[in-house]
């Protein structure tokens, strides 16, 4: 049996439709994919892929494959990433504290934050929280996952992280950019 995405990427035939045919008995999908349907689901909408999910297809690379015509999407969205290295589990050990605000947390957190941005290119939000997240372990994922976009807020409240980052307008709202700061005077 098929799933739902594989029907409408074989077919053309719409979501909406597809889903109505299923609750009429005349068609019956397989469950399929969370992680898939999640990823589809998310770009259907229009929004870029959230730290997790570039986590789990890090992790599950073969998933890419059943995106269809999405995947080069998703391709393009980890090529961003660069290589990959995980933070160590010293900081995001700090990451509970972090969230709550303690200042020798934040500290911490802001040194690595300084040394993981790559010299000459701005980032994304994504390019930290991928990696401080990929560092958690999988059992307590979940919960950290929650208190990432917290954590990095600390972090660029921090007095000695300004300049690091700027935020641009995107469309529907700001995105946060880091970048290595820009140096007053270029003799």
């Amino acid at each position: 049996m098929a799933t739902l995405h594989e029907w409408h990427n074989r077919w053309g035939i719409g979501f909406k439709k597809l889903r109505r045919m299923e609750r009429q008995g005349w068609i019956k999908f397989d469950a399929g994919d969370p992680l898939t349907d999640a990823i589809l689901e998310t770009f259907r909408n229009g929004d870029p892929l959230t730290v997790s999910q570039r986590v789990a297809l890090l992790e599950r690379p073969a998933v890419i494959n059943t995106l269809g015509d999405k995947a080069e999407r998703a391709r393009a969205q980890l090529a961003e990433l660069g290589d990959v290295k995980p933070a160590p589990p010293e900081i995001t050990a700090e990451m509970v504290c972090v969230a709550a605000g303690d200042e020798r947390s934040v500290q911490v957190l802001v040194e690595w934050c300084k040394a993981t941005i790559p010299t000459g290119r701005d980032v994304g939000h994504h390019y930290l929280g991928v990696r401080l997240l990929k560092g958690v372990p999988v059992k307590i994922r979940h919960f950290e996952e929650k208190r990432l976009p917290r954590v990095l807020l600390n972090v660029r409240r921090s007095e000695d992280f300004a300049g690091w980052w700027h935020t641009v307008a995107n469309g529907r709202h700001n995105v946060t950019v880091y970048h290595r700061p820009r140096p007053l005077f270029d003799l």
